[in-house]
């Protein structure tokens, strides 16, 4: 995969799942707030864990719930280190029920695709809400 594929999947994730508008980031403080200390608490034990890295773990997040609600496998070997790593797995947790078991059990059903398609919706709007964030 080129830089300029792994770039995109902002934009083919925001133009599946949309994004969340400006002031209206308090409906969606309860998956926010733990994504975003998450990444906090990586970056304070490890600082060069910081904003790029960040940026990068976001779109690492995106290929994994793409494959997930899709069944396609990535090769992102190339973009993986572990500072972004790190960061990946903590987004994950806050949300992936493939990631925290404690997540799996409240949910307590297997999901088939579109189902997996349809949790998604919000984190992936949380991820590219808090990519926007990175940014500016």
């Amino acid at each position: 995969m080129q830089l300029y594929q792994f770039e995109r999947i902002y934009s083919q994730m925001e133009k599946e799942f949309g994004k969340i508008k400006k002031g209206n980031e308090e409906a969606f403080g309860m998956l926010l707030l733990p994504m975003e200390g998450n990444a906090l608490k990586i970056y304070r034990s490890n600082p060069s864990s910081n904003s790029r890295r960040l940026r990068e773990a976001i779109a690492l997040v995106l290929f994994d719930i793409k494959s997930c609600y899709t069944g396609e496998k990535y090769d992102l070997k190339s973009f993986l280190n572990k500072d972004n790593e790190k960061l990946e797995k903590a987004l994950l947790m806050a949300f992936d029920p493939f990631t925290n078991e404690e997540i799996q059990k409240v949910i307590g059903k297997e999901m088939d695709l579109r189902e997996l398609h349809d949790y998604y919706k919000v984190p992936v709007m949380c991820l590219l809400r808090i990519k926007e964030s990175v940014d500016t």
